[in-house]
């Protein structure tokens, strides 16, 4: 479960898609995983407003929350199950103790 910043959308995960609900009318956006070609594992939101999402595919995706389309990737080359965000830090841990941290300080 997700909620972003402004509590203006609520969403949630499966290994399959990323479902995100505007609050005030409703509205469902579906974005596409297995079905886009990726597997999910983990999804987060940053204080800028956007989703994070990562899978076992290595790749870490930025979504816009109203659109549900996707702003930008980032290839770590591990497959990662966990996401966390300490200030602009992102980090990701994966399988075999990988561990990466990335600043998304510069991400609009």
């Amino acid at each position: 479960l997700f909620i972003s910043p402004s509590a203006e959308q609520v969403g949630t995960w499966t290994d399959d898609d990323i479902y995100i609900w505007q609050v005030a009318s409703g509205k469902k956006t579906t974005i596409g995983g297995r079905s886009a070609g990726f597997d999910l594992s983990t999804c987060i939101v940053s204080p800028q407003g956007f989703l994070i999402s990562a899978g076992y595919d290595g790749n870490i995706r930025f979504w816009c929350l109203i659109t549900g389309s996707c702003l930008g990737l980032f290839s770590l080359g591990f497959k990662i199950q966990r996401l966390a965000l300490h200030g602009e830090r992102l980090y990701a841990a994966g399988a075999n103790g990988y561990l990466a941290g990335l600043d998304i300080s510069q991400t609009e």
